[in-house]
């Protein structure tokens, strides 16, 4: 009984710890850039030791990596009706996905310039994730016809984090509105409508 209340409060102290340091990483990121950054100026705005951020993370760039994963861990797909069409429901997952970027600015144009692309794979991998949550509940069956949930979230999930990637690559040289005009254009199924409008 006694270990398992140690084990709870050194769980909650890790915790503790590892918030304070992303908070103090996308602060700082708002001042300054992730090359210009040291883990000291990140162990002092977060007043942890640079012993503990060591015990933790092997360096400021496992801290960016982590910090990207849990903040899109908050990322959820707005207006996924399953009365949606299929163009619509996309159009819907790109709107979410360039609002949550658009507030977490700062964080996702170091992650996707890393050398790894980190920040890009880690979009791709959650928006394939949350598409195919969503698509392979019974109420959106219905939206995809014959085809394979998984493999559909996969397809699109690519292209938008490709897109996304050039967009802050070239440092973002158009709108959000713009983007979304043009991924309306490129997805199939848009109305006759729409076409006209």
């Amino acid at each position: 009984m006694t270990q398992t209340i140690r084990r709870s409060k050194e769980d909650l102290r890790q915790k503790r710890t590892r918030h304070l340091l992303v908070q103090a990483l996308v602060a700082l990121l708002e001042e300054q850039s992730f090359s210009s950054l040291s883990v000291v100026d990140i162990c002092q705005r977060a007043m942890v030791h640079r012993t503990t951020f060591y015990a933790h993370f092997e360096d400021k760039q496992a801290l960016l990596h982590y910090t990207i994963e849990s903040i899109l861990q908050e990322f959820e797909i707005s207006a996924a009706s399953p009365s949606l069409s299929p163009h619509d429901f996309f159009l819907a997952v790109a709107h979410s996905a360039l609002v949550f970027l658009s507030q977490h600015r700062s964080l996702f144009q170091v992650g996707l310039g890393t050398q790894d692309h980190f920040g890009a794979l880690a979009l791709e991998s959650t928006l394939s994730q949350r598409m195919s949550q969503h698509l392979t509940q019974p109420s959106f069956q219905g939206i995809l016809g014959d085809l394979n949930p998984e493999i559909t979230a996969h397809f699109y999930a690519s292209a938008m984090a490709s897109l996304v990637y050039w967009w802050v690559e070239h440092n973002m040289p158009v709108t959000e509105e713009v983007l979304v005009r043009h991924l309306d254009r490129f997805l199939p199924g848009r109305s006759v409508c729409a076409e006209k409008g």
